[in-house]
């Protein structure tokens, strides 16, 4: 019995795979949609929650205008509660990567607490590539600058002292190298602050090792509080907060007098300091002075002692050039005569060697003629033998005697003649030797006299080598005396010209030290009590914007799941009704067999509950995983965050699993018990089909004697089953109402940006003052503003912080006083919402913005008070509401102002349009603004643009997740309702068949009810997607920020397609069932 039980309720689901899978379907969607959505928020909260644990972020910032000293550090710590406090150090400065200069806040890092004590650290890094720095030239950068910029490990930056030269003053190392990129809890938005130097927009921050900060005061301090267990974002852990922040004021309360002192004793020998500065600036012009003078007559001095010697010099050298003359004159003379000496010498020594050689020649001739003269007389000796030997009288004797008389006369001849020529050859020889001698006393004297010449001239070469040496060496020091004078002329032309050059900058300077110093002597005079900034996590830009937007998620998440539930469990509990009367006769058949009615009630509850169960488990199991996560991550658009977590909201889980499991067990459950009230028997027949009844259109004749019979079949078919009709148009009128509802929650977020930018706040710019600004320099700002081309027009006003309070109800708003309404108007529009009537600005009464009077319930003429700083609380009458959507803002003429508080509004801010909004041109503008001391920020309405676009990007997909899962639900409740449909009307559907009805037609015959029903219910869809849209806009919105109320005419379109084009599909799909009846079965009867 048990078994065949169990294999019917098997048989019941295998049997009816569509119904199952249907109820399936809307409950995993409607399960994980609801408690996916609904815990997209508490995740987001729990991720930053987790984030800021692991890193250990502060609870509490503290600044103070004068910086903190080890005393300040020593008595916060003394705080009951505070457990951690880490002092600090960070300073603005600008680097460049490739052509772009970015500003930068250097912050600083204890490598040797992170080291040995990283509990004690508070806001640690978040390492994500590269390490962390072990060495002084080493750092950490932004991990944005790496995803913007291009910054990798390995990167050298320099930090511009060029742009700012206070920067050195602040840091001893301007040089480092990036050995990592990290995220920092300081820092989850991408928006990574302001700053008061270069364009006022931080890039991103670096992380420097302490020991290169080399100021003398901490610039900030963050405190970590004892037992803060409990989130962040609850309320016990924000009032814990605040308890301990009045415990902080309190100290600073009694540090501030003490350090005011201190301030003031330090001040006061800075001034010491200054005024001797002063005094030397002003001797060393005066020494300077007397230098020149001192310098100009040392040079004419010197010009004079250099005439002086270069004429002892010329007249020296004209002296030693004639005695060197003189004497080279006498050498050339004694030259000339020993070279004529020796010429005659010469001509003397060839006239003897001339004489010699005829001498020598006449010695040759006498030995010739003395030689001749004894072969004469040989030859007279021979022939006198001869003589002899012949007789006296003969011929041959007188012949031969003849002949030797003629030869002894000439023998005789020639022995005179060679006598003569040995006398004149002994005298020729006398001659020569006495000559020889008289040459040779010539030559020695000579040879002295070129001895003495040579000595001479040596004595002139060295003594024209001594002059020339004098004279070059004179000259050279005249010449190297020349130099020093001229250079000395040089020095102190050069000195004159930068003494008269730096003159008027020395005098501008001493004048401007004066000024200075008056000044600080004033300021001084003017000085107050240092003052501490306590910021808690609300106050952190990245921290107050997340929550907002998790506050935003909630709310969505708070109204729209809720929706979406509801048309979820109506198309489940439309199923299980459905499926219980179509096995009405199977109940019979159950009773009648013994089964009792809880048995028989046991398998549709299975049934249901399987369904409703299995997909309870899969919708807690991928709500999270899938909404939470999608949502989360579209805030990593603006957020650096880790990915969100996935943790199941148990309340929300609960809600959304008991909603379901009820929606589909409970509807069984009645159902079953009306059905089992009846007798077996009642039971088993089918149920008699309804009765046709006339409708109210046949009673328009004009209209219905026009329709033919298919639409006539139609229009009786969705009035004879009204709870069908009924139950579909409420599905559609859901799921479009769903889809509407976000696009118009789309449009509502997006259209904040050019009402509140182009529209109402019609400034490109906004200059804001510190609270000590002067006449004067106001009127220097506005001369910077006129001068400057691209200003278009500009106008100043006076803003203050206020609390407004009325009926009980307190609220944070912005006070705005103007004295020139007509050109205020230029820059705000001060319009109704809905008429965008202009609301004028009376001298009796404010303006305040539209969501500060229903957030204070307030409407026009009503009277609520303001509380300012410093000021006493006022009551004042409301003219008007302004249409507003961004912060709150009270406006009020200067007038009123002087009535109210006694005097004229201090001006401290300044509107400005601009002709050129291109970042080049604004940078441009920033930097000539932020270089004025007394300005403390500037702000562009393009940059507020962007950052509130990332927040619409973001929004976005979040807003398309709705759609998406809307379209869906719409798709699956269509499917569910068709299938219904054409489940129990299959006898009807076999009849058409069998009286010849093709398929187009067969199939249209559901259609035209499918598309009318759908129809209507886009229609009705459509109008409470109206209400619905502005019910969730105005829940999903947070304090300060007002969503549009209008919306696009296109949204109307795109949702009743949307919707349409589902209704066309699961008709097309579920074409193929009506296709697939089987006329013969379908008509049999269980007679």
């Amino acid at each position: 019995m048990v078994s065949s039980y169990l294999k019917t309720v098997i048989r019941q689901i295998i049997g009816n795979p569509r119904r199952f899978f249907a109820i399936l379907s809307i409950v995993v969607l409607g399960v994980s949609f609801y408690s996916g959505v609904r815990a997209a928020s508490p995740n987001m909260r729990l991720t930053v929650d987790k984030y800021f644990d692991e890193y250990s972020s502060s609870d509490i910032q503290i600044i103070s205008t004068t910086g903190f000293d080890d005393g300040d550090i020593k008595a916060i710590s003394s705080a009951k509660d505070v457990d951690i406090v880490m002092p600090g150090y960070s300073v603005d400065g600008f680097m460049k990567k490739g052509d772009r200069t970015l500003l930068i806040s250097f912050q600083s890092l204890d490598l040797d607490s992170l080291n040995s004590r990283p509990d004690t650290v508070l806001n640690r890094p978040a390492l994500v590539e590269g390490r962390l720095p072990v060495s002084n030239n080493e750092c950490v950068l932004d991990s944005m600058l790496k995803d913007f910029y291009g910054f990798k490990l390995g990167d050298s930056i320099n930090i511009l002292a060029a742009n700012d030269p206070t920067i050195a003053d602040s840091l001893g190392l301007l040089e480092y190298r990036v050995v990592g990129f990290v995220n920092s809890v300081q820092h989850i938005s991408i928006q990574r602050g302001s700053s008061n130097k270069g364009e006022g927009v931080l890039s991103g921050f670096a992380l420097i090792p302490e020991q290169n900060f080399k100021m003398d005061v901490y610039t900030q301090v963050f405190i970590k509080v004892k037992n803060t267990d409990s989130s962040r974002f609850s309320d016990s852990y924000v009032k814990r907060i605040d308890g301990i922040e009045e415990e902080i004021k309190q100290i600073g309360n009694r540090r501030n007098p003490l350090r005011y002192k201190e301030i003031i004793a330090e001040a006061e020998k800075e001034l010491a300091k200054g005024r001797k500065e002063i005094k030397d600036a002003e001797q060393k012009l005066i020494d300077g002075e007397k230098e020149l003078q001192n310098g100009e007559r040392k040079l004419a001095d010197g010009e004079k002692e250099l005439a002086k010697n270069r004429k002892k010099y010329e007249n020296e050298i004209n002296n030693a050039e004639e005695e060197l003359n003189r004497a080279k004159a006498e050498l050339e003379k004694a030259k000339a005569e020993l070279e004529d000496s020796e010429s005659r010498l010469e001509a003397g020594k060839s006239a003897l060697e001339k004489a010699k050689a005829e001498l020598d020649e006449n010695r040759s001739k006498l030995t010739q003629g003395e030689q001749a003269l004894a072969q004469l007389n040989a030859q007279i000796a021979a022939l006198s033998s001869q003589l002899e030997l012949l007789p006296q009288d003969s011929p041959e004797a007188a012949g031969l005697a003849a002949q030797i008389s003629q030869l002894q006369g000439i023998y005789q001849q020639q022995s005179k003649e060679l006598e003569d020529a040995k006398k004149q050859y002994e005298q020729g020889a006398a001659q020569i030797s006495a000559n020889q001698k008289e040459l040779e006393n010539s030559e020695a004297q000579l040879k002295k006299g070129w001895e003495e010449y040579r000595r001479g001239e040596s004595e002139y070469r060295k003594n024209l080598s001594l002059f020339e040496k004098s004279k070059t060496e004179g000259a050279r020091e005249l010449d190297k005396a020349q130099r020093e004078l001229d250079k000395s002329r040089r020095e102190l032309e050069q000195a004159k010209q930068e003494y008269a050059y730096k003159k008027p900058d020395a005098l501008a300077k001493i004048e401007d030290a004066k000024k200075k110093l008056a000044e600080g002597e004033q300021e001084l005079k003017d000085l107050k009590e240092p003052e501490w900034y306590i910021l808690d996590l609300e106050k952190n830009t990245g921290f107050s914007g997340y929550r907002q937007d998790t506050d935003r998620v909630a709310a969505i998440g708070l109204v729209f799941p809720l929706i979406f539930f509801l048309v979820a469990a109506l198309v489940s509990l439309t199923t299980m009704t459905r499926i219980v009367e179509d096995e009405r006769q199977n109940i019979g058949i159950l009773k009648a067999l013994g089964f009792s009615s809880f048995s028989i009630a046991a398998k549709y509850l299975i049934y249901s509950g399987a369904a409703a169960l299995l997909g309870i488990g899969i919708g807690i199991a991928t709500g999270p995983i899938l909404f939470s996560r999608v949502i989360g991550d579209a805030y990593g658009i603006i957020y650096t965050l880790p990915t969100v977590q996935t943790a199941v909201d148990p309340g929300s889980a609960i809600i959304a699993g008991a909603g379901a499991f009820a929606s589909a067990v409970l509807p069984t459950l009645l159902v079953c018990y009306k059905e089992l009230a009846a007798v077996p028997a009642t039971l088993m027949r089918p149920r008699a089909p309804k009765h046709g009844r006339r409708i109210l259109l046949e009673r328009a004749s004009l209209i219905w004697n026009r329709l033919n019979f298919s639409q006539k079949v139609t229009c009786r078919n969705l009035f004879r089953y009204k709870k069908r009709l009924f139950m579909t148009i409420l599905g559609v009128v859901g799921c479009t109402a769903l889809v509407f509802t976000g696009f118009g929650l789309r449009d509502s977020i997006r259209m904040m940006v050019p009402l509140q930018y182009d529209e109402i706040q019609k400034f490109d710019f906004a200059v804001y003052l510190k609270n000590t600004v002067s006449q004067q320099q106001k009127t220097q700002l506005d001369g910077v503003l006129t001068a400057d081309s691209n200003v278009k027009n500009f106008v100043s006003f006076h803003q203050a912080e206020t609390d407004a309070k009325a009926n009980g109800l307190s609220q944070s708003a912005y006070l705005v006083v103007t004295g020139d309404r007509g050109k205020f108007r230029e820059f705000i529009a001060l319009r109704g919402r809905k008429d965008k009537t202009p609301i004028n600005l009376p001298d009796n009464s404010v303006v305040i913005t539209e969501k500060l009077g229903r957030m204070l319930k307030l409407k026009a003429g009503d009277t609520l008070t303001l509380s300012v700083k410093e000021k006493p609380d006022i009551t004042v009458k409301v003219a008007g509401l302004a249409e507003n959507y961004v912060l709150h803002y009270i406006y009020m003429t200067d007038e009123l102002y002087r009535s109210l508080y006694g005097g004229p509004a201090v001006t401290n801010a300044v509107y400005g349009q601009l002709f050129d909004k291109s970042e080049p041109a604004e940078g441009k503008l920033s930097r000539a603004l932020i270089n004025l001391d007394y300005v403390a920020n500037v702000s562009y309405t393009t940059t507020l643009r962007d950052n509130f676009f990332d927040m619409v990007s973001a929004m976005d997909i979040v807003v398309v997740v709705l759609i998406l899962s809307a379209a869906a639900l719409a798709f699956i409740v269509l499917f569910s309702l068709t299938n219904i449909n054409i489940e129990e009307r299959r006898r009807e559907l076999a009849t058409l068949k069998v009286l010849g009805f093709n398929d187009v037609e067969t199939n249209m015959y559901l259609y035209r009810e499918s598309i009318i029903l759908t129809l209507i219910g886009i229609a009705g869809g459509l109008v409470l997607g109206i209400f619905m849209r502005l019910f969730v806009v105005t829940t999903a919105e947070v304090d300060i920020v007002m969503f549009a109320r209008q919306t696009d005419w296109l949204n109307y379109v795109f949702s009743a397609l949307i919707t349409l084009s589902f209704s066309v599909i699961v008709n097309l799909f579920m074409s193929i069932s009506i296709n697939r009846i089987d006329m013969v079965e379908s008509l049999k009867s269980v007679e």
